[in-house]
């Protein structure tokens, strides 16, 4: 998606910010995943930068807790 949204208008992504919270799934969310309302979810919000530092992007995810893992893996030399 980034990529397509670059291409679209000629600029190159330089950042991406991403934003994670613990937060309680609502009601219209859970009807939306088919999950239980008020249970531990995550909300993500990313944002793509362009090389203008313009927001080209920005998506907001909602995710009950059970669906989602983070994997970070950082190599240091």
């Amino acid at each position: 998606m980034i990529d397509l949204i670059c291409s679209h208008y000629r600029r190159r992504c330089v950042e991406v910010r991403q934003t994670i919270e613990a937060t309680a799934l609502s009601e219209e969310a859970a009807r939306n995943l088919d999950a239980q309302p008020g249970i531990p979810a995550l909300r993500i919000l990313r944002r793509c930068i362009s090389d203008r530092y313009r927001t080209r992007l920005i998506t907001l995810s909602i995710m009950p807790s059970d669906r989602y893992a983070f994997n970070l893996n950082v190599r240091i030399d």
